[in-house]
This record gives structure tokens, C-alpha cells and sequence, in this order.
């Protein structure tokens, strides 16, 4: 090569060898004006760009968060390296050295132990609503008193349409109040009052028109409801818009968070919660993952159930004309997704009225099953070939016993969506075996208070009350989640009754098991999720709280797919 290069003519070599000049030159630190001439500086866009991917470097962490420990740990400080929503390091600080970056941030709280984020396994969106707006009748003394703070409270009306809802009257008052003392308080708006603790109801003339529009026959009670009338009042309950609604679900979800809640399983009857979950989220004022179950009788539920047959208009290949190129999608993950329907066995408002074998002694028009078993065949079979995950409200023994049977005549796919299971209360061994059989996870509503036992009692009867609060064994049968009591939402409260303390009870669960059920996944997991990999939603609590103690521990912080949404009653220090 060196030979046949001398061979060449001068002018030949020149050229030949101008790029290595060229480069040489530009090289050199006396000719920035010809480099820059040759090599145009980056603009603006091109700077910004190159510094955001310097900042995101795929080594670096967006953040570090730094506590005394996880539970079992014996270091006396952890810290979570977390990037793009999920944890990526754990370790010491010094550890994670190699993964800080220049746009790291870490935040260190002194003292706490981190845990999965708990989760809130059965709420109903607009109930909890209701009651956080309804007209508080706790202390009224007479009916007076009743109809004087009906008559000033219209303004506290969730619909804005005209409907009230009077709660917490005192069951003596409450039996002497009429359906004409609604009337002479607030005309022909529609009011419900509803004692404490009771699943019954009255309604003025109003509504006892609008149940008599639907063929109830409720003339002869004088406007007393009893559970399955008070549901049926409330499907009949005009939706509220969702700009109503943001304040109510904003109120009842910081309170859940307080409570080391990170992850919300939702119950709606309408469109217009989804839509006020949605704003909220896109608002970035939403701090906890929510999935939604909407009722399968409703529009929204049965557009679930049967979605149209996609056309040329709906088809996602076809393009359509546009003004420009695609707008950048967002990276970041919405907070609330669309989970599936819901369907209820029983036709309750409360669990108390579930469907039993034999109806409670105290609840006579308890126990009607909502569907027949061909009917909720037909509902599992539309949701399995829509790909619909569905959350079945099974209380009581014969709604159970519905389920296992239809399950069992179904033989539904090995890939079939998971069902859950909401509230079993009172379990056969036969549906034991059904739930097992079908893979359900089942969401369970904890009572061991000697007071409930009792009541438990006197309704189910001595042969029936060996299946009720089957939690362990359930355990044994299905993975399990903990529906969290709203007007009590105390996570640890829950987990208390789980593993029921300072007693010997053989129906107890361990603390671990019990705590996994408070948290996502359920008991399903073998593993607590602060593993790398996994979704970045944590709680930091004052002390471990998987440990008894005298006094209890309190979430410090809590952080949902990385980003850091609660920081309580520690100093915080930036680095």
C-alpha cells in the first residue's frame, strides 16, 4: 500500500490524504473557527436532549430512598434504588454508590422499616362517598330534631338533583320517625334516613314513588325499606358528576393512605366515578393505584360484558388522516385501570344480608339469590370470551354454593381470567372445595369481636356458625386479600383481627400470612414485593409493624411507582 500511494501523482497523494489533514485540523486547539465551520455546534434541542439522557442514564437511579431497615433485616440501614417506577438496587447507601447519578435524588428518613404497600381489597366508591356526604342524624334526640336538620342540610346533597340521605339515627328515634315526617321536612326532594348499624331504611313519598315506578310494593310499610328496597333506592340514585365527586374521593383515598394504603380495588355503579378517578389522575392528584370493577347490570358493566364488533371506523390498523405527526406519548403510567365487573350474588347492601342457607332471624326478607345459576353462567361465559376479570359478592352459604356449582358446570379455560371472590363470610366445606377448585382469589372481611360473634350467633345458629370467619382455612383453599371496613379503615386493625392476638384460637393465621393478605397479590405471594424488579410502591412505618408493641406504628411515608406521594412526621433530608 505505501508503495502503490508514492506512485500516485502530487496532486493524487494531496487529496488523497486531505480527510486525515482535515481532521487534524479541526482537532487542534488553534482552529476552533475551521472546526466549528466544519462540525456545526449542537442547538439548543440537541443540549437539552443530550443533558435529560446524561441525567437518565441507564445506570443512574431517579431515586434513593434510605430507611433504618426492612423487616428481618439485620442492617441498620437499607437503601431503594428505584428507576422507571420499579426497584432496581437494594443495599446499603454506600453500596449504591455506582447507580447515583447527578439528577439522583435520595431522601433519607431517619428510623422506619419499609414494607410493601397494603392494599384496600374491596371499597365501594360511591357509598363511601355517600357517607362522607350524607346529612349526620348521630345527634339528633327527637323527630324534631330530625326534620330541622333535614330542612338545612339540602345543600349537602352529593347529586346536586335533588336526592338526601339522612345517616346515624338512633334505632329508638329512628322507629318512631315516619314516612310524613320526611315529607313536612324536605317536600318532594327524595330523602333516605338510615339508622346506625342496621340495613333498613325510610324513605319519604318521594322516593317510595320512584320504587313503586319499579313495581315495588311498598304502599303497606309506610315507607319503611328493608335491604334489598334500600338497593334498589340506590340504583335509582342519579349519578353525581364527576366534578363532585373528585373532593369526596380525594378525602376518603388520603385517609386510606394514612393507613399505609397504596393500592385500591373500587367498586362503581357509574360511569361518572371512573371519569372522576380519571381526572384526578391526569390532575396528578391521585396517589394510589386504583382498579375499577364496574356492576354488570348497569351500561357501563354490560358494555364490558358484550363490546361491539370492531368496524372499519374502529379498527386500530386503519390510519386516519391527521394535521401533523403523532403526539409523544407520555411516559408516565396511569394510576387507574379498568379492572373488570362486578356482580352481586346476593342483592345486599351490607354483608349482614347476605344469602343463606335459612334466612337470618332478624333479616326475614334476607336470602334471595340475585340470579339463577343459568343466568350466572351466562354472565361468567360473556366475561370469559371478553377477556373481563370479574369480582363476584358471594356473603353468605347459598351464594357460595351457586358459585361452586356453576363454576363446576362451566369448566372454564385453564387461561381464564381470575375470579374474585368478595366477602365469604359463611363457608361450607363444599364451597371450601369449590374455591379451591377454581383458582378464585377471595377477599375476606375479618370478625372476631365477641360482640359480632354473638350476633353471628343468633343469626346463623349453632351448626352454621363452626363456617363462619373461615379466614385460615380459606387461606388453605385460595390466596387471599382483606376487605378493609371504610367507616373503620385501619389496615393494621385488619391484620390484628387476622392473626388475633394473645389468643389460641386454632383458626388463627400467622402474622406473615396475615400480612401478606394485606398486601398486593395477597397470600398467593411467597415472597414480600420489595424485590428488584418489582413495582416501586412502598410504606415506611415508624417501627416494624409486623411486630406487637404497645404503641402503633404510623406510615412516615409511602411511595407509589417511585414517586414519593406521602411524607409524615419525620425531618426529611434532601442530598
Amino acid at each position: 500500500m505505501p508503495d502503490l500511494l508514492h506512485r500516485l501523482p502530487p496532486v493524487a497523494r494531496f487529496w488523497r490524504q486531505l480527510p486525515l489533514l482535515v481532521a487534524l485540523a479541526a482537532s487542534a486547539s488553534g482552529c476552533l473557527g475551521l472546526r466549528r465551520w466544519l462540525i456545526p455546534p449542537p442547538s439548543r434541542e440537541e443540549n437539552r436532549d443530550a443533558s435529560y439522557e446524561h441525567q437518565r442514564a441507564p445506570d443512574n437511579a431517579e431515586l434513593i430512598l434510605v430507611v433504618a431497615r426492612l423487616p428481618g433485616d439485620a442492617t441498620e440501614e437499607t437503601a431503594i434504588a428505584v428507576r422507571n417506577g420499579h426497584i432496581m438496587r437494594r443495599g446499603t447507601l454506600e453500596a449504591l454508590d455506582a447507580v447515583r447519578g447527578d439528577a439522583t435524588r435520595t431522601i433519607r428518613l431517619p428510623g422506619g422499616v419499609a414494607t410493601a404497600g397494603l392494599v384496600a381489597g374491596h371499597v365501594r366508591l360511591e357509598q363511601a362517598a355517600m357517607a362522607a356526604d350524607a346529612v349526620d342524624l348521630t345527634g339528633c334526640k327527637t323527630v324534631a330534631d330530625v326534620v330541622a336538620t333535614l330542612k338545612t342540610s339540602r345543600q349537602l346533597v352529593m347529586t346536586e338533583s335533588g336526592w338526601l340521605w339522612g345517616n346515624g339515627l338512633n334505632l329508638g328515634l329512628f322507629a318512631k320517625l315516619s314516612s310524613a315526617d320526611l315529607d313536612r321536612a324536605v317536600g318532594r326532594t327524595t330523602v333516605l334516613v338510615t339508622p346506625a348499624g342496621k340495613s333498613v331504611g325510610l324513605a319519604n313519598g318521594a322516593l317510595m314513588a320512584r320504587l313503586g315506578e319499579l313495581g315495588t310494593a311498598i304502599a303497606s310499610q309506610a315507607g319503611h325499606l328493608d335491604d334489598r328496597q334500600i338497593r334498589l333506592a340506590w340504583q335509582q340514585l342519579p349519578a353525581a358528576r364527576p366534578e363532585r365527586l373528585k373532593p369526596l374521593f380525594l378525602s376518603l383515598f388520603a385517609e386510606l393512605q394514612r393507613q399505609g394504603v397504596t393500592e385500591v380495588h373500587a367498586f362503581a355503579t357509574s360511569q361518572s366515578a371512573l371519569e372522576a378517578l380519571h381526572m384526578l389522575d391526569r390532575e396528578s392528584r391521585l396517589t394510589l393505584r386504583t382498579r375499577v370493577y364496574l356492576d354488570a347490570e348497569r351500561p357501563e358493566g354490560r358494555a364490558l360484558l358484550h363490546p361491539p364488533r370492531p368496524t372499519a371506523a374502529t379498527n386500530p390498523g386503519k390510519r386516519l388522516p391527521s394535521d401533523g405527526p403523532p403526539l409523544p406519548r407520555s411516559k408516565r403510567v396511569p394510576l387507574v385501570e379498568l379492572a373488570g365487573v362486578s356482580l352481586e350474588l346476593d342483592g345486599s347492601v351490607r354483608a349482614g344480608s347476605a344469602a343463606m342457607t335459612e334466612n337470618y332471624a332478624d333479616l326475614p326478607f334476607a336470602g334471595t339469590l340475585t340470579y339463577s345459576d343459568d343466568t350466572l353462567q351466562e354472565r361468567l361465559t360473556a366475561a370469559d370470551q371478553a377477556g373481563v376479570h370479574v369480582a363476584i359478592r358471594a356473603s353468605g352459604d347459598a351464594a357460595l354454593a351457586q358459585v361452586g356449582r356453576v363454576l363446576a358446570a362451566m369448566a372454564r379455560r385453564a387461561d381464564a381470567p381470575q375470579l374474585r371472590v368478595e366477602l365469604p363470610e359463611v363457608v361450607s366445606p363444599d364451597a371450601l372445595d369449590a374455591l379451591h377448585a377454581s383458582g378464585a382469589l377471595c377477599v375476606v372481611a375479618p370478625v372476631v369481636s365477641p360482640k359480632e360473634l354473638e350476633i353471628a350467633k343468633h343469626r346463623l345458629g349453632a351448626a352454621r356458625l363452626a363456617w363462619f370467619d373461615r379466614a385460615a382455612s380459606l387461606a388453605a383453599a385460595c390466596p387471599l386479600q382483606v376487605a378493609l371496613d371504610m367507616a373503620h379503615p385501619e389496615a393494621l386493625r385488619a391484620h390484628d383481627r387476622l392473626t388475633r392476638h394473645n389468643t389460641s384460637d386454632p383458626e388463627a393465621m400467622p402474622t406473615l400470612q396475615a400480612w401478606r393478605a394485606l398486601s398486593s397479590g395477597g397470600t398467593a405471594r411467597l415472597t414480600m414485593p420489595i424485590q428488584v424488579g418489582e413495582d416501586a410502591d412502598l410504606v415506611v412505618w415508624s417501627r416494624d409493624p409486623l411486630l406487637p408493641g404497645k404503641v402503633p406504628p404510623k406510615v412516615i411515608a409511602s411511595m407509589i411507582g417511585g414517586t414519593v406521594t406521602l411524607l409524615i412526621g419525620r425531618d426529611v433530608e434532601a442530598e
